[in-house]
């Protein structure tokens, strides 16, 4: 903000991350007048060129986080969903797979099928585009809406929704025989929940050795650089300190740790 302010040439403003741009371009556009510069102009884009994919760090792996394992089922019935929320093809299919084995039989979500909605769409030589597959997230959230405030996914549904949608699509979990009279599939309900708890808790992100870990996860997977985000400038600060005393370590410890060193 402080640079916005002082900075005496004409400027472009780039963020992807903005909530209310109408007030961040209103309070640019007071700032340019101060300064008596030009008319401070807001262009909008509301479609990325790359679709983000969400992933949560925990238990020492990065795990596919499906967004909508964040909403609250009374919250969506009150409020519905927010305009922001936007689905990846893989989240939109992982969603109607989901939904479909919860609710069970249900005919306007079955006719939802990514398979039997696609084959009457007139795809572009052939592919699927980007503008096909947000038409078809349209329908999935209106959908979804009509089945919350419809009743049909009520609270305990919309809870074991949220569980089967935490689980990575691709990784097929060993469910343990059951013990104490309990089945396979409560046990492994049970597990999914104390997980699901254990993963919206915790400070672990503060640790240095779990930074440097997450570093070093994210170097392997060949996505790094990567942009840190914290809403506390402390906390954001204490972060980086902490990595860079981890790495000065690690490099002294390498070097000078041992005799043979």
């Amino acid at each position: 903000e402080h640079t916005m302010q002082l900075i005496p040439c004409p400027f472009i403003a780039l963020s992807a991350t903005v909530a209310e741009p109408k007030h961040f371009h209103d309070w640019l556009g007071k700032v340019n007048e101060d300064k008596r510069q030009s008319k401070v102009e807001m262009v909008v884009h509301t479609e990325r060129w790359n679709d983000l994919y969400k992933y949560i760090y925990t238990g020492g792996e990065l795990r596919p986080m499906h967004p909508f394992c964040c909403l609250v089922e009374k919250s969506v019935r009150l409020h519905g969903l927010s305009a922001d929320l936007t689905l990846t093809p893989q989240e939109m299919v992982q969603l109607w797979s989901a939904v479909s084995d919860v609710i069970g039989s249900h005919a306007q979500w079955d006719g939802l099928a990514p398979a039997k909605y696609f084959a009457g769409v007139e795809v572009f030589g052939g592919f699927i585009t980007k503008r096909d597959a947000r038409r078809y997230e349209g329908r999935l959230k209106a959908a979804f809406l009509e089945l919350v405030k419809g009743g049909k996914l009520c609270s305990a549904s919309f809870s074991n929704l949220k569980l089967a949608l935490q689980q990575a699509p691709s990784k097929d979990r060993f469910n343990p025989p059951a013990r104490d009279g309990k089945s396979g599939a409560a046990e492994a309900t049970e597990a999914r929940e104390a997980d699901f708890a254990r993963m919206g808790k915790g400070h672990g992100y503060m640790q240095a050795a779990h930074l440097f870990k997450l570093c070093t996860d994210l170097d392997k997977l060949h996505s790094l650089p990567a942009i840190v985000f914290n809403f506390s400038r402390k906390e954001i600060e204490k972060m980086l300190g902490k990595l860079i005393q981890e790495l000065k370590d690690r490099q002294a410890h390498k070097y000078y740790g041992t005799e043979e060193a």
